[in-house]
């Protein structure tokens, strides 16, 4: 008997089209397997989700066989094994399912999948296997499969390949995006609306987290901090939010969350409750010139690496202090994701990236920031958000 249909599953014809571009893959650079790892962090792992549309809290571990269905290797019960039922929502394409009781703050646990794995490698008996990040795999588990199996198999890290056939959308997943867009713009206006003399910061994110929510939207960030006017309000965490906002402070406000489907994309603006001074407006301006030259640069083919440059050689010109951290990136199944607009990435851009830009203006009496979406196409950018890149002014 088939299991129902879940709420904002992603149709099977495109994960076949995920899973026929590995398996080339895998057959090209001549390899048995993939293995994939994510969860302990609902912002990322999305190589886990892209691969099997089902998102993950515990550690979840998909072994893609090249000649065979997924094996999923999942937070439950200690050594379970079950083979769930044709059309089972949560396993698509998957043929086995283990479970072991592993939590990261355990350290005698942080083998146990490995163990599945290592018996796996070994009854199929593969000789090439290739891995998806394994720098941000848990040590324990990927030192346990390598000094049981080094002298039997190569293992072969694939990240660019497979980050890059991540990183290009397909319509549908395009389609999810632009539907978390719209659910930030709405929030976004509700808030500003809603927003008070009075409240506290964590009240202003707590209600948009609140709308987020209703509208289906799925985990996220949501930074909001106030200062007065004349001190930058940088963005804070959210233990870090219990300022009371005054009147005629301003409030630096992020929303980053993913659709009902789980794919991210962020929206940033500063909401002032009062009237803007000339220098919190002139950096709003700033922030947003500086986002337009970034999206002027997205075009398939253009090297991240040659637009960060362009960057730096345009703040410096314009008297601004760069980012030196991450200004511009990828999303989707991940919060951040390559391509990472940064002088170390080895990737250029193409067709139907998801990406967003977020500079900011910071000096010693004031903080701006400006952060939106847009899909690469051939002839540039399609923006996602609507909201206007400027000062927003809540009531009272």
């Amino acid at each position: 008997m088939k299991a129902n249909r879940r709420l904002n599953q992603i149709s099977r014809s495109e994960l076949e089209r995920r899973w026929s571009l590995v398996r080339n893959r895998l057959a090209a650079i001549d390899c048995d397997m993939l293995i994939a790892v994510g969860g302990h962090n609902t912002w990322s792992g999305g190589m886990n989700r892209w691969l099997t549309d089902y998102m993950v809290t515990y550690r979840r571990v998909v072994l893609f066989h090249r000649n065979d269905e997924m094996t999923v290797i999942e937070h439950g019960g200690m050594n379970t094994h079950r083979q769930p039922p044709d059309g089972h929502p949560n396993y698509p394409g998957v043929g086995d399912v283990y479970s072991v009781s592993e939590f990261p703050a355990v350290s005698f646990t942080q083998d146990y999948e490995a163990r599945i794995v290592i018996d796996v490698l070994r009854k199929r008996r593969y000789r090439r296997v290739a891995l998806h990040n394994p720098g941000s795999m848990p040590f324990g588990f990927l030192n346990a499969i390598r000094t049981s199996l080094e002298d039997a198999i190569e293992f072969i890290d694939d990240s660019d390949f497979l980050d890059g056939a991540k990183a290009v959308k397909s319509e549908e997943e395009i389609a999810m995006i632009r539907t978390a867009a719209r659910i930030q713009d709405e929030v976004f206006a509700e808030v500003v609306a809603q927003a008070r003399p009075g409240m506290r910061d964590f009240e202003v994110t707590a209600m948009a987290e609140h709308a987020v929510r209703l509208r289906r939207g799925r985990f996220g960030v949501y930074l909001g901090s106030s200062a007065p006017q004349g001190q930058p309000a940088y963005l804070l965490m959210s233990e870090e939010q219990g300022r009371r906002i005054e009147p005629g402070d301003s409030l630096t406000f992020l929303i980053e969350n993913g659709s009902p489907d789980g794919m991210f994309v962020e929206l940033m603006r500063t909401i002032v409750f009062g009237e803007p001074t000339k220098e919190l407006i002139r950096a709003c301006e700033q922030a947003a010139a500086v986002q337009k030259h970034t999206f002027s640069l997205m075009r398939p083919g253009v090297a991240c690496a040659d637009i960060y440059a362009s960057y730096r050689q345009y703040m410096a010109e314009h008297g601004l202090a760069p980012d030196t951290r991450l200004y511009s990136h990828g999303q989707g199944h991940d919060l951040v994701e390559r391509p990472l607009i940064r002088d170390d990435e080895n990737m250029v851009l193409r067709a139907g990236m998801n990406m967003t830009a977020h500079p900011s203006v910071s000096t010693d009496t004031v903080y701006s920031i400006i952060c939106d979406n847009v899909i690469v196409r051939d002839q540039g950018v399609e923006p996602l958000h609507t909201t206007e890149k400027r000062i927003f002014q809540a009531r009272g």
